[in-house]
């Protein structure tokens, strides 16, 4: 991989030189700050190419490390870098308990999440989370090459989602953030500039579905969990949306 630079804002010392020395083995650099002020100083006069961010953090130095800490400096630095410029990354001990702070993470700021203790293997690896933004061996993935056509925003406990057509019209869906088809259309979301064709095992990987019950067939036609959730959003919320072999593609709405 090309030489990146992370910013690490985490107080564990531990935590610190675990991540320092696996970035190293991918040939990234980064730098480590134990506070939301000693963060904020560092970005004032540094730059980095994203930002590996604890969620359990103390303000300032001698500070009790709060939740509460780390989920509002997210949003500050999420209103300072737009996610297609600046990849953060949420280390957490509490995602497998509080299924809500993994989502709200996502829905609303972070790029993804890694699980603290710093896990070896699965999903939310320190090195699979990079693998999500960097392309293949060595840069981090080109900007999506699509124009922006679907967009959401946060209203209390829902999501807002536009979808604009082709000729200016606005669709408009709203739903609650932790519903399983606002997980599918955040993972629309994360795709759609990429690629028009979202993989089944995004899909999957996204809505928490099983292979077996998301493969599911009657009498030879698919029945799984996927169909009715499309027939929705073609119906309530204008998109296009077609099956392919590898999963669905979608594509911006005529009118």
């Amino acid at each position: 991989m090309n030489k990146f630079t992370a910013l690490v804002i985490d107080d564990d010392e531990g935590i610190c030189a675990e991540i320092t020395e696996r970035l190293a083995v991918i040939n990234h650099t980064c730098r480590c700050v134990n506070n939301v002020m000693e963060a904020k100083e560092y970005l004032e006069k540094e730059t980095c190419d994203y930002i590996i961010l604890d969620m359990e953090l103390p303000l300032k130095y001698g500070d009790i490390p709060e939740i509460c800490v780390g989920e509002r400096y997210l949003k500050i630095l999420r209103g300072q870098y737009p996610k297609e410029t600046m990849p953060i990354l949420v280390i957490t001990a509490h995602a497998a308990r509080r299924a809500d702070l993994a989502s709200n993470v996502i829905f609303n700021d972070a790029t993804d999440f890694i699980l603290k203790p710093l896990q070896q293997e699965g999903e939310h690896t320190l090195e699979s989370s990079i693998a999500k933004f960097v392309d293949g061996n060595s840069a981090i993935s080109a900007s999506p090459v699509g124009s922006p056509w679907l967009a959401r925003k946060i209203s209390g406990k829902k999501i807002i989602w536009q979808a604009t057509a082709r000729n200016g019209n606005i669709h408009t869906y709203e739903i609650g953030a932790e519903t399983i088809r606002c997980m599918l259309l955040d993972c629309i979301f994360k795709n759609y500039r990429k690629s028009p064709v979202i993989n089944h095992y995004d899909i999957m990987s996204a809505c928490g579905w099983r292979e077996k019950a998301y493969f599911a067939k009657n009498g030879g036609a698919p029945r799984g969990p996927l169909k009715g959730h499309i027939e929705v959003l073609r119906k309530d919320f204008g998109l296009d949306i077609i099956y392919v072999e590898n999963g669905i593609k979608v594509t911006q709405p005529e009118q």
